[in-house]
């Protein structure tokens, strides 16, 4: 026992030797060319960089779901996080506050007024239900200023018209928009679970101005609570 011991512990102490001098030859050979290490580095922060551009600025804890169906059928659930520290307060407040009818009105029974094929699904027209329409639940409409988010796929956008005021009107893109489209509208948060409903929604049948051919609406909309976002 006595021998295992210390054949253990020699052991270790070679192990810890071998394990120093790989730390200075590492150290040695960086300090005499750091040049591909600071490269690699480099390389790694660009890629972290870069997906976290992809995947958009940091989601709040809040979860909107909206149901949709299609020709009295369901197609699915989407769930929406939201940009709670980079829009406008209103503007969560605005989305949240319709999907859930804090006053009484919202997405609840708002049809899918235009479907553009691998492109985006728009809705929430909750007065006319043809993309001319809405209120919010501040009013008719109210401004906020866009702090010019990204449209990635799967981003969930607020309509602003040309004067600058949005109301109900949202849509949920199935691809990255033109840069453009970032000043233009108001990016408010992205799907965080089905966007194959989307992609689905964006392939129905509609005529030349992307109306669906078949009644597509929102049959349900709210809040997640925590144990289920």
């Amino acid at each position: 026992r006595t021998h295992a011991s210390g054949a253990w512990v020699r052991h270790m102490h070679a192990s810890a030797g071998r394990a120093g001098s790989s730390s200075v030859w590492s150290l040695r050979s960086i300090t005499s060319n750091p040049v591909p290490y600071v490269m690699a580095f480099g390389l790694l922060g660009s890629g972290f960089y870069g997906y976290r551009m992809w995947q958009g600025p940091q989601l709040g804890s809040t979860r909107v779901y909206l149901d949709f169906e299609a020709g009295g059928v369901p197609v699915g659930r989407v769930v929406v996080g939201l940009y709670e520290s980079r829009v406008p307060p209103t503007v969560v407040e605005n989305f949240v506050g319709l999907a859930t009818h804090k006053e009484g009105y919202g997405y609840r029974g708002s049809p899918v007024h235009q479907v553009v094929p691998g492109y985006c699904v728009m809705a929430g027209d909750i007065t006319r239900g043809d993309g001319s329409g809405g209120a919010s639940v501040f009013g008719p409409e109210f401004s906020a200023r866009s702090p010019e988010l990204r449209h990635t796929r799967g981003t969930v956008s607020m309509v602003v018209d040309d004067r600058s005021m949005m109301r109900s009107q949202f849509f949920i893109t199935a691809m990255p928009m033109p840069r453009d489209m970032d000043k233009q509208m108001l990016a408010c948060g992205r799907v965080v679970r089905g966007q194959e409903v989307v992609d689905q929604l964006t392939r129905l049948p509609a005529d030349g101005d992307h109306r669906p051919r078949i009644p597509v609406r929102i049959v349900d909309s709210g809040v997640l609570p925590p144990e289920q976002s």
